[in-house]
């Protein structure tokens, strides 16, 4: 027997009761056909899913593992469901995943003039990481994804939305008056402040040269790398967009190195089918780009 989507559903709400008896209650089911349920979900995975205790039950390893992928099934399970009962009245959904550096320009620039345009055009918006969104599309959460380089490009088809220089950020101190421009030289004599991703890049950089830089701290969001060169302990490597409405008192120097650089992709999985949502967006991204020879490779992936 495989699994079911109520036996899912029941599952997820047993985890996020924290108890049989309130899950049950909230289903508006007794306790025995819903423990029922959960013991034949254990006996088909062959894993404990529940710690049971007297005040209720938590997830084992292993039910976590199966409610982080029972979510986003159940969600997509619900939204498809609600897309085909909304057939009948041309609702087309944008289920489009945007990195939280990007979320202001896809809405100035394409996602607002879209639905003025299309009246028919309903966006879910799903905010995260470059890694989240990945994983979002593999799950089938979303159909597009705005994301930022660098990133494993396999199995996605991708469109240059900008592609941006990369600033060095910090205080004044380090920096010498009316700087506009740094090289890695006068880089490497400081401590430096990164987004895990580009730390290989950065380090490449800096190899050319033979130099060895100094990264004081690597971590995974370039907000992270602002709040730490606000304190003054170390120089913040982040892209263009991020040296906007900088805190305090804080100078932006442009890196001065052709390899540095940070690009806003569109991404989608090959060979994918697009809901005419997905289509209508990604035209409207196409016809803004400049980079016109990929036009074919995206007609082909429609």
């Amino acid at each position: 027997k495989e699994m079911e989507i109520k036996q899912l559903q029941r599952f997820v709400e047993v985890a996020e009761q924290g108890s049989i008896s309130r899950a049950a209650e909230k289903l508006n089911i007794s306790q025995p056909p819903l423990s029922m349920d959960i013991k034949a979900l254990e006996e088909e995975l062959g894993k404990a899913l529940f710690e049971r205790s007297s005040r209720g039950v938590i997830l084992t390893f292993a039910g976590r593992m199966l409610y982080e992928r029972a979510v986003p099934l159940l969600e997509m399970a619900a939204r498809t469901a609600a897309e085909v009962s909304k057939g009948s009245e041309q609702v087309k959904i944008l289920r489009l995943g945007v990195v939280s550096s990007a979320a202001s320009l896809v809405a100035a620039k394409y996602a607002t003039s879209l639905c003025q345009d299309n009246l028919e055009i309903k966006v879910q918006l799903y905010e995260g990481d470059t890694y989240t969104q990945l994983q979002q599309l593999r799950d089938g959460v979303t159909e597009l994804a705005v994301v930022r380089t660098p990133f494993d490009e396999s199995g996605f088809c991708s469109l240059v939305i900008t592609t941006e220089d990369m600033y060095a950020v910090g205080k004044q101190d380090y920096f010498y008056l009316g700087q506009k421009n740094i090289t890695p030289q006068e880089l490497a004599h400081m401590p430096l402040v990164v987004y895990r991703r580009w730390e290989n890049i950065i380090e490449n950089m800096f190899a050319e040269s033979s130099l060895t830089p100094y990264i004081l701290c690597s971590n995974d969001d370039a907000r992270t790398t602002l709040a730490w060169a606000q304190t003054g302990v170390g120089v913040g490597i982040v892209p263009y967009s991020g040296t906007r409405d900088l805190p305090g008192k804080m100078t932006a120097v442009k890196i001065d190195y052709k390899g540095l650089k940070s690009s806003i992709k569109l991404i989608w999985l090959k060979n994918k089918t697009l809901s005419d949502g997905a289509k209508m967006f990604l035209n409207c991204v196409t016809k803004d780009n400049k980079n016109m020879q990929k036009l074919p490779l995206i007609n082909k992936n429609f």
